[in-house]
């Protein structure tokens, strides 16, 4: 099912709409790589914005790239925590229609070997931009939780990564139970070594109508966690 949000606009004016496209997950998987492939289910369009979290054991965090095209498109990124859990969320403007890949590295080091997992959203049908700067949060806990976000726009999406160490002889998809403050899971991963060196994400979203403080927090079993959140919002 489609995620549709319709900012209010004033009488004569056109409506835009916030359209999820379709999302992925990817993660490093048994063993630890210098990059990873998230395959969506149809091809990306060009314009669109591929929202995504991650989680990595490298203090770098990861992004995003756009591979194929004359300047290969990278993705803007705020990571929180240090290198035992390093959560990142970020953004990427598609530049060309008609691929359905796109691949994740760490950031700024794209030689370095990271244990590492990623959800990928696609969203279409408005020019978006931040609103206000991602914030951040850690803790070692089994509720984690994001610090506030205060937004200035109305008709926001907001979004949330959390980011876990652990140790998963297989992908875990529903680590985090709980969400609050009416935030939803996309989608969840992580990397299985069946170690410590394992990371998990979930990406949270929310839709809000008018500006304000916005916060989220869930329930997982182990206790070392970074989380991430921000908004964008529809000119």
């Amino acid at each position: 099912m489609s995620l549709i949000i319709t900012p209010q606009v004033a009488t004569g004016q056109t409506t835009a709409t916030i359209t999820r496209v379709q999302s992925a997950s990817a993660n490093t998987g048994a063993a630890a790589a210098a990059s990873f492939t998230v395959t969506f289910g149809a091809n990306l369009t060009a314009g669109n914005i591929v929202a995504f979290a991650a989680c990595s054991d490298t203090a770098v965090g990861i992004r995003l790239i756009e591979v194929g095209v004359p300047n290969l498109g990278y993705s803007a990124m705020r990571t929180s925590g240090a290198n035992s859990t390093t959560a990142s969320i970020g953004f990427l403007l598609v530049q060309q229609s008609g691929n359905a890949q796109v691949l994740a590295t760490p950031g700024y080091a794209p030689q370095t070997n990271v244990n590492a997992a990623l959800v990928a959203v696609e969203y279409s049908g408005v020019k978006l931009r931040p609103d206000g700067y991602p914030i951040t949060n850690t803790g070692s806990s089994t509720s984690p939780s994001t610090t506030a976000l205060t937004t200035l726009g109305s008709n926001d999406l907001l979004f949330a990564a959390f980011g876990q160490r652990g140790t998963f002889a297989s992908e875990q998809t529903a680590w985090l139970t709980a969400p609050t403050n009416s935030y939803s899971s996309v989608l969840q991963t992580s990397s299985f070594t069946n170690t410590s060196s394992d990371r998990a994400v979930a990406f949270l979203e929310r839709i809000v109508s008018s500006p304000g403080s916005y916060s989220t927090a869930g329930t997982q079993n182990n206790i070392t966690w970074s989380t991430v959140s921000a908004a964008l919002v529809s000119d």
